[in-house]
């Protein structure tokens, strides 16, 4: 059995900062709660997260407004591995219908058919009637998306396998606010397009898999794994039934990546432009490990997610930061 591997060269992290002044051009002050206290009770919405998400620092960011650029330069930004692209709609937004956003469309459409995420989000304003989140809207507007593409050009847009994207709309109108593109390798998806997940701490060895394996029974989507408090790495070997006998937090990490239904390893590097060379390695694991693993109850759901593995290449082995799963029909 084989997974891919995706390798890079060592990129620095750093630290998304918050740039006010780009929120507040959209929405009035007053009109922005400040820490949507009565969002975080229904939800697990990060406002935090959030607002990090929805910034275009310049260091790390390119921020276009719509209207002021050449459909081409934004072509050419993909073309370059630009990181994070902030695409401002000013004024009150588009309706998804517009002529004007038949491009976005074409490229959210490719992003989605080349294995991509795609996220459709409220912009959360303190407005009567938007106090809730309405996740029925976003398949609505994905629908009206599909129906709308119709120039098939998917050759011409390969470049597009390399980025995910955000979808802003307001929660009253309905209108398209912004659209962030993201590169696969800029952060998680927990990081960039998804504000709502299940985030889950590794802290010990003892109740790890049983907390991950009940968030997976109870259908509980976007887990994201982090690795602050102990170190776990990629694998470099040949993955064996012999190896998974040994009780340590890497190995155990290496039994859920059997077990889901994909995996990937990807590198972070949070740039303005990524220069990454996309080298491919194989990493194996012998069957034996794959139909052990395949029996154990504990592990059974995770058939039904798709793993992500980001890691950092520090030339002290590859030590993981994070380990983001999601339902395999996240990717449909």
């Amino acid at each position: 059995m084989k997974i891919l591997l995706q390798n890079s060269k060592i990129f620095p992290l750093i630290l998304v900062l918050i740039n006010s002044t780009f929120t507040k051009d959209l929405f009035p002050e007053d009109n922005l709660g400040p820490d949507f206290p009565e969002l975080q009770q229904q939800t697990s919405f990060s406002s935090k997260k959030f607002e990090e998400q929805i910034s275009c620092p310049k260091e790390i960011c390119i921020e276009l407004r719509f209207g002021d650029y050449e459909d081409s330069e934004l072509w050419k930004l993909f073309g370059k591995k630009a990181g994070k692209i902030a695409v401002h709609i000013p004024d009150n937004g588009l309706k998804l219908n517009d002529p004007n956003l038949y491009d976005h469309l074409e490229y959210i459409r490719e992003i989605s058919k080349r294995e991509g995420f795609v996220s459709f989000e409220p912009f959360y304003i303190r407005t009567k009637g938007a106090s809730e989140w309405n996740f029925g809207l976003a398949s609505d507007i994905w629908s009206l998306g599909n129906r709308l593409y119709t120039r098939i050009r998917s050759w011409f847009f390969g470049r597009m396998g390399t980025y995910n994207a955000k979808v802003l709309y307001h929660p009253n109108t309905k209108n398209i606010m912004m659209i962030f593109y993201y590169h696969k390798n800029f952060g998680s998806l927990c990081d960039t397009i998804y504000s709502r997940c299940e985030e889950v701490q590794y802290l010990d060895d003892a109740s790890f898999d049983s907390i991950v394996s009940q968030k997976m029974y109870q259908k509980k989507e976007n887990i994201n794994i982090r690795f602050d408090q102990v170190k776990a790495f990629v694998p470099n070997s040949q993955i064996s039934f012999e190896s998974l006998s040994q009780n340590n937090t890497s190995i155990r990490i290496y039994k859920w990546m059997i077990a889901s239904n994909k995996t990937e390893f990807r590198t972070i590097a949070k740039e303005r432009f990524l220069d990454i060379e996309l080298a491919v390695t194989i990493l194996d694991y012998t069957l034996t490990a794959f139909e052990w693993i395949e029996q154990i109850y504990l592990y059974k759901p995770a058939r039904n997610y798709d793993s992500i593995i980001y890691y950092k290449n520090d030339g002290e082995g590859k030590p993981i930061i994070e380990m983001t799963l999601l339902p395999k029909s996240a990717r449909q």
